[in-house]
């Protein structure tokens, strides 16, 4: 069980890390 939520948390994670990225990235970018 807090296994798969530390699972979890870190997927999040990485997503807004991510998304975080692109958007720096296409402002860079204009």
């Amino acid at each position: 069980m807090s296994e798969i939520a530390l699972l979890l948390q870190g997927g999040l994670f990485l997503v807004a890390l991510l998304t975080f990225v692109v958007v720096l990235i296409d402002k860079l970018k204009e």
